[in-house]
C-alpha cells in the first residue's frame, strides 16, 4: 500500500508535508519505511523519526531542497510476513490505547472529561454523563422521555390535540378558515375599510375582466371548466407592473416600469429559454453610450471597435449605473470583457487557448502565427499558421514553407526574436540558433549543440564527441517556436476577409 496524500517538501533531513497527516492510524507510516520523491530526477529517502502529522526526519539529506513534490511513502507489503505483522501490531495497540477511552467515554455517568485519539490526534471531550448536565439542564439526572405538553412559557402550547392547542392559543374559527371570497372563506378587509373582493364587469364562461378595489390593479382571469383558477394577465395598481401569471406551474413574466423584464418559476427541472436579440452596427462612441444608457440584453454588433470583434455577439448587464458587457466572436477572435459607469470604462482581453502558445519552457506568450519544430522535422501549425510546412533536410537544418518570413510582433523581441528554443532545468539554451530568410519567405532554421563551460559540472550540457556550436538536432521530446509573417492567401487570412459574406445582415 503507499500513502500519497498531499505534497513534501524536503530541506536537509526535515521532511515538511502540506495536506498530510502521517500520524493517522489508517495511514500506517512508520519508521525505516521508504519515500520516493516524484522530483526530476526522483528521490529515495528513508523514514528515522515520525515528529508530527506534518513532520518527518529522513535520511540521508535532500540535495537539493525539494519544494512541494508529488510523493509516496511504500507503508507495507501485502506480500511481507514481516509487513503484515507490524501492520497488525500497529492496529492492535491503537485499539487496546482507545478502547477503554471510549468504553468510560459510553458508560460513565460522572461529569468528567475522556481523552481519545483521532486520525493521530488526542482530543480530551465530554463523556455522556457531562453532556446531559449542561446549561439549564444541569439539575436533569434522567431523560426518559417527554410525555407532558410543553407550557406556552417553554415555547409549547400546553396542549396534546391541534383543536386545544387553538384554544390555549386564544384563536377562533377563523383560524381554520382560507382567505377568499366564496363560502367557508375569510374576506381581506384594507386599511381603508374596503373589501378585497374583486368585482367582475363583464365575463364569459371561464374569462373575466377584473379590478381589486383596494389596489386598483386590474386583470383578465382564467377558471377552468370546474372553476379552479389556471391564468391571468394584468397591471398592478400602485407599482405599475405588468405580469403574465400561471397558477399551475407557479410561474410567470413581469414586465417593470423601468423596462426590466423579470421571470419567475417554481417548477423543478429543465427549462429553456429562446431569446433573439438585437442586431446593430455601432462604432466606439455609440456602443460605449448604449451600455452606459440602456439595460442589459444580449445583441450583435456588426462592426470591430475597442469591446470586441464585427459579428460578436454580445451580453450586455446593467445595474444602476454601473454596466458590464461581453463580446464573444464566433470565428476564433480574442474575448473582450467591458465594465464601467458613466464616467469611464475599462476593456480586458482574455488570454486563451486560441491567442497563446506555451513555449518550450511551459510559459504562456502571446501567439498566432507558430510554428513549433521537432527533433525529426515533425512540426504543429496553429490556427493562423495553417498552410506551414517543415522539412528536415540536414543534421540541425529545417526548412520551414509557406510563411513570408519571421514576424516582426514586440512582444517576442522583434523580428529578430521570433524563436523560442529549449532549456535546461536551470533555464540555459540547450542549443545556438541562426536562420535564413529565402527569398520565397521561406526560412531555414539551423541549431546547434550549446555548452556552458563557466557552469558548474552537471551543467554544462557536455556530450561527448560533440563540441561547442556543431550541428545537431533539436532535443528529443521538445520543440523550438517559430512566429512567422503569413500571406494574404493563407487559409487564416481568406476566413478573415470572408467574414462580412459569411455573417448574415439583419436589419432591426
Amino acid at each position: 500500500m503507499i500513502y500519497n496524500t498531499g505534497t513534501i517538501s524536503i530541506n536537509g533531513n526535515t521532511a515538511t508535508g502540506t495536506g498530510t497527516n502521517w500520524t493517522a492510524a489508517a495511514s500506517q507510516i512508520r519508521v525505516s519505511q521508504t519515500i520516493i520523491v516524484l522530483s526530476n530526477p526522483v528521490q529515495m529517502f528513508q523514514i528515522t523519526a515520525i515528529n508530527s502529522g506534518t513532520s518527518l526526519t529522513v535520511t540521508p539529506a535532500a540535495s537539493p531542497a525539494l519544494s512541494g513534490q508529488k510523493y509516496g511513502i511504500l507503508v507495507t507489503d501485502s506480500l511481507s510476513v514481516d509487513g503484515l505483522a507490524q501492520s497488525m501490531s500497529q492496529l492492535i495497540n491503537e485499539y487496546d490505547e482507545n478502547i477503554g477511552a471510549w468504553e468510560t467515554f459510553a458508560s460513565t455517568s460522572a461529569n468528567q472529561l475522556v481523552t481519545v485519539t483521532i486520525n493521530g490526534t488526542s482530543l480530551s471531550i465530554p463523556a455522556i454523563g457531562g453532556l446531559a448536565r449542561k446549561g439549564a439542564n444541569s439539575d436533569i439526572t434522567e431523560l426518559k422521555g417527554l410525555t407532558t405538553a410543553l407550557s406556552i412559557a417553554q415555547g409549547g402550547t400546553g396542549a396534546k390535540t391541534a383543536a386545544d392547542a387553538r384554544t390555549n392559543l386564544g384563536l377562533g374559527s377563523s383560524a381554520v378558515r382560507d382567505i377568499g371570497t366564496s363560502g367557508t372563506t375569510v374576506p381581506l378587509l384594507s386599511a381603508s375599510n374596503t373589501w378585497s373582493q374583486p368585482q367582475v364587469l363583464s365575463a364569459v364562461t371561464g374569462l373575466s375582466f377584473r379590478r381589486n378595489t383596494d389596489t386598483n390593479a386590474s386583470y383578465m382571469y382564467w377558471n377552468d371548466a370546474s372553476n379552479a383558477s389556471r391564468a391571468y394577465i394584468g397591471k398592478g395598481g400602485t407599482d405599475d407592473n405588468f405580469t403574465i401569471h400561471r397558477y399551475s406551474t407557479s410561474s410567470g413574466i413581469r414586465l417593470t416600469p423601468n423596462a426590466s423584464l423579470l421571470y419567475h418559476s417554481s417548477v423543478t427541472g429543465d427549462a429553456s429559454w429562446t431569446i433573439t436579440g438585437a442586431n446593430f452596427d455601432f462604432s466606439d462612441d455609440g456602443l460605449l453610450s448604449y451600455l452606459r444608457n440602456n439595460y442589459g440584453g444580449f445583441f450583435r454588433n456588426n462592426i470591430k471597435t475597442n469591446y470586441g470583434e464585427s459579428y460578436a455577439a454580445g451580453i450586455h448587464t446593467r445595474c444602476a449605473d454601473t454596466f458590464g458587457y461581453i463580446s464573444i466572436p464566433y470565428n476564433g477572435g480574442a474575448i473582450k470583457i467591458t465594465g464601467g459607469n458613466n464616467n469611464n470604462a475599462n476593456v480586458y482581453t482574455l488570454w486563451t487557448s486560441r491567442n497563446t502558445t506555451v513555449d518550450s519552457s511551459g510559459f504562456i506568450k502571446s501567439a498566432s502565427p507558430i510554428v513549433k519544430i521537432y527533433s525529426n522535422g515533425d512540426f504543429q501549425a496553429n490556427v493562423e499558421s495553417e498552410g506551414c510546412a517543415v522539412t528536415r533536410i540536414g543534421l540541425g537544418e529545417y526548412l520551414i514553407e509557406g510563411c513570408t518570413g519571421l514576424n516582426a510582433d514586440a512582444a517576442w523581441g522583434g523580428i529578430d526574436g521570433g524563436f523560442d528554443i529549449p532549456t535546461d532545468r536551470n533555464k540555459q539554451p540547450l542549443i545556438w540558433l541562426d536562420y535564413e530568410v529565402n527569398a520565397d519567405g521561406s526560412i531555414l532554421v539551423k541549431t546547434y549543440h550549446r555548452t556552458h563551460p563557466a557552469a558548474p559540472a552537471f551543467a554544462r550540457n557536455e556530450i561527448t564527441g560533440l563540441t561547442d556550436g556543431e550541428p545537431i538536432d533539436i532535443p528529443k521530446d521538445q520543440f523550438v517556436s517559430v512566429r512567422v509573417e503569413m500571406p494574404e492567401s493563407s487559409i487564416w487570412n481568406r476566413k478573415q476577409k470572408a467574414i462580412p459574406e459569411e455573417c448574415e445582415v439583419i436589419s432591426d
